[in-house]
């Protein structure tokens, strides 16, 4: 009877701890995950800026391109709409 009330004993504080740590654990995820989340967040803004500009710079190139290529300024260098 006494070594079936010390197992349980021993079961129920084996059991708190495990619960203690593994509620720390969980804790400690959540820190890093909410870092990691912050640093995805930054990369990803940056990249946006980065690309958002590089598109917007080609369409401008694009439209000057084909507005020159409307007023007919590149026709006396190619040879085009003789």
């Amino acid at each position: 009877m006494l070594d079936r009330q010390w197992q349980l004993e021993y079961e129920a504080k084996r059991d708190k701890e495990d619960k203690e740590w593994r509620e720390s654990q969980e804790t400690k995820a959540e820190g890093r995950h909410q870092q990691q989340l912050g640093v995805l967040k930054q990369l990803h803004k940056r990249e946006m800026w980065i690309v958002g500009g590089a598109v917007t710079v080609a369409i401008l190139i694009i439209t000057m391109i084909g507005a020159a290529i409307e007023a007919e300024w590149f026709a006396p260098f190619f040879g085009l709409f003789d």
